[in-house]
């Protein structure tokens, strides 16, 4: 349950979730505060599973991402 692909403030279009989305909340913490547009994060469920497996796995994978945009 998407929006449709659009700018919603930040830097790169995306698809905003609409209310009642079953992605919301589904993804991991990782300890981010902010998004890409640097607006605070609102996150109601902090506590996710896999969290701790799944960070320094993706760390890697996000800096190769923001490597080859650069």
């Amino acid at each position: 349950m998407l929006f449709a692909l659009g700018d919603y403030g930040g830097p790169t279009p995306t698809h905003r979730l609409q209310t009642g989305s079953p992605a919301i909340d589904k993804g991991n913490f990782f300890g981010l505060t902010t998004d890409q547009r640097g607006f605070t994060r609102p996150v109601d469920n902090q506590v996710l599973p896999m969290r701790r497996a799944a960070t320094a796995r993706t760390s890697a994978r996000l800096k190769w991402k923001l490597h080859r945009y650069l």
